[in-house]
């Protein structure tokens, strides 16, 4: 992972393609599988209107992540890039994910 921030590359969570950090907005099916974009730790879960959200943080990047629907992790876990967080949770909104990623240059 080390390289991956070193070139300034993380993950989009939702294809595992390499992206910028950002905020993005996408509607996926309810179920699909979301994944870490860096290595880091779990920080923060909260429960808001149906669907959670998940903060990961390591000493270069944050990333909160809105509209889960079920969570596989827990609060303090170590996580890995590309490691399974959880599923797309249900919105009739016209986005279901939300997600917010941040790194220092």
């Amino acid at each position: 992972m080390q390289t991956i921030l070193q070139a300034g590359k993380i993950l989009d969570p939702i294809t595992r393609e390499t992206i910028t950090p950002g905020r993005y907005f996408k509607k996926i099916e309810p179920g699909h599988r979301v994944f870490s974009p860096h290595d880091g730790v779990v920080k923060r879960i909260q429960f808001m209107v149906d669907n959670f959200a998940i903060t990961i943080e390591n000493q270069v990047c944050s990333t909160y992540i809105h509209g889960l629907g079920l969570i596989k992790v827990n609060i303090g876990d170590h996580l890995k890039v590309g490691q399974e967080l959880g599923e797309a949770g249900f919105s009739e909104d016209r986005f279901n994910i939300y997600y917010e990623i941040e790194c220092k240059k």
